[in-house]
Formats: structure tokens, sequence, C-alpha cells
């Protein structure tokens, strides 16, 4: 687990990871990543820019899954 002050080792899969963590604020983005989505600062094709450097590949399995997510979670005007 990596979190931004440190790395921590942890015995868990990541199905009980995503048990555990606030499904409102957490996403499974990959078979080996979960992530906080307030974190995400940009996406760009498959790499999601969590800010200070650190990027993470999104698998395509999960791609619509977090469009989803954040779509849910996104208020919209109705402008363009």
């Amino acid at each position: 687990m990596v979190t931004s002050e440190k790395g921590t080792l942890v015995y868990l899969t990541l199905k009980e990871i995503e048990k555990i963590f606030r499904k409102d604020l957490f996403c499974r983005v990959h078979r080996s990543h979960v992530i906080n989505v307030t974190k995400i600062q940009k996406i760009v094709g498959n790499t999601i820019n969590l800010g200070e450097g650190v990027q993470v590949q999104m698998g395509n399995a999960y791609k619509a899954e977090l469009l989803k997510f954040l779509e849910d979670r996104t208020f919209l005007t109705g402008r363009i």
C-alpha cells in the first residue's frame, strides 16, 4: 500500500482492500491498483495522473467502471 507519506506492506488481497475502503472514495482501476479518486488530477488515455509525479496505468477492463464512477459523482450544468 502506498500513501503520500510512505509505503506499507500489507497482507491483504485487493478484493479484501476494496471491501475495507470506502466505495465512494476508492475505485479499482487495474488488477494491481485501487486508487483514491480524490487524488486524480487528470486522465490521458489509460494513464491516471495522481499528482506529485505519481502515475498509475488503468486496465482496459476497469476503464468503463472508473468513468461511470466519476460521471456519477460529477455535477453537470447542461452548458457546453
